[in-house]
């Protein structure tokens, strides 16, 4: 291995098969991240075996490295691009909330725990309504939802809409919001972004 990569990387693949040849368990589908001498890098998906002799006896090792560059290239890039979103989303100064085709909550930024008073690990799971949307509106809610995964016609999506919404200490408070639909596999998910307008209102 020397001879090929870098002293880390020979060296730990030395230990794995060194190990290999004590134990006599496979290696099956090892990430290993091989850096070039020229400075190139490269993933591997690698499995080994123990290489025995007509007495059974663990002679050496041999095994299959599998080219996985442009696929780990391609999971990295996407996880970069998540963590952008994550820190886009995290850092917006209006709630951003995320509910799935059954209305329960999979996303809730740190601006939504401030203005509704709940924790995201509170908020996540749990039905929109229970947490944000007044019991006096439910009804008009779940119509709403049944009429667009019934028709995908909606009054309410990707407008800037006005209601009432609810805080956890029961009170309830004018914000602006907007719902935008998220295709998804086979269904759809929502986004809304929702401003605290009480001050505007009290101006008013």
């Amino acid at each position: 291995d020397s001879d090929y990569f870098t002293e880390e990387h020979a060296k730990q693949a030395r230990l794995d098969e060194a190990e290999l040849m004590q134990s006599g368990d496979p290696v099956l589908g090892k990430e290993e991240k091989e850096t070039w001498p020229d400075g190139r890098t490269t993933w591997v998906s690698t499995s080994k075996m123990p290489l025995k002799d007509r007495d059974g006896k663990v002679v050496g090792t041999f095994g299959i490295s599998r080219d996985i560059t442009q696929e780990k290239l391609a999971l990295l890039a996407l996880q970069r691009n998540e963590e952008r979103s994550r820190l886009i989303v995290d850092t917006a100064l209006d709630a951003f909330v995320a509910i799935d085709s059954e209305g329960t909550i999979v996303e809730w930024n740190p601006r939504a725990e401030s203005t509704f008073g709940w924790q995201r690990v509170e908020a996540i799971g749990k039905s929109i309504e229970s947490v944000l949307i007044p019991g006096q509106f439910h009804e008009a809610f779940h119509a709403g939802f049944r009429r667009f995964q019934k028709t995908g016609e909606s009054d309410v999506l990707k407008r800037r809409l006005e209601m009432t919404a609810l805080h956890k200490s029961g009170d309830e408070f004018p914000v602006e919001m907007t719902i935008s639909p998220i295709r998804h596999e086979d269904s759809h998910m929502f986004a809304a972004f929702i401003h605290d307008i009480s001050r505007r209102k009290q101006a008013e």
